[in-house]
């Protein structure tokens, strides 16, 4: 599996040109199937330059580039992953109205962005995913 994913990671350079969009893809699900084999130097490589192509293509605010960011904080640091996840409960907030965070409270942080994740979880254990709008 390692190599074939090595392979895929090298291989991409240069391959998608004038597809960003395509290219940010297969960079996220590689850096996704890099750290879920504990690989996180190589993940954090891939996901990175996804979250350069997306942020310049799709912008900072699209759902995609938020996606990626999430990806990338949850092997970031405690502080770093904070900072990550502030900004997307923020955007989250601007664009849909509303910031659906059950997804970031597992990282042990009792409160993003003035969110309770503590309150999160509570409401989790009775509400669908649909209903975790904060």
């Amino acid at each position: 599996m390692r190599t074939a994913l090595d392979r895929a990671a090298t291989r991409i350079d240069g391959k998608f040109a004038g597809k960003p969009e395509v290219e940010a893809a297969i960079r996220d699900t590689i850096g996704e199937t890099y750290i879920d084999l504990g690989l996180n130097v190589e993940g954090r490589k891939q996901l990175e330059r996804a979250l350069e192509l997306r942020r310049r293509v799709l912008g900072a605010d699209n759902l995609r580039t938020l996606e990626t960011m999430g990806h990338l904080a949850g092997i970031l640091s405690s502080s770093e992953a904070e900072v990550f996840y502030s900004q997307i409960v923020r955007i989250r907030r601007r664009v849909l109205g509303h910031a659906s965070v059950s997804w970031i409270c597992w990282r042990d942080f009792d409160e993003i962005d003035g969110v309770e994740c503590g309150d999160v979880e509570k409401r989790a254990r009775t509400a669908t995913v649909g209903d975790l709008k904060v």
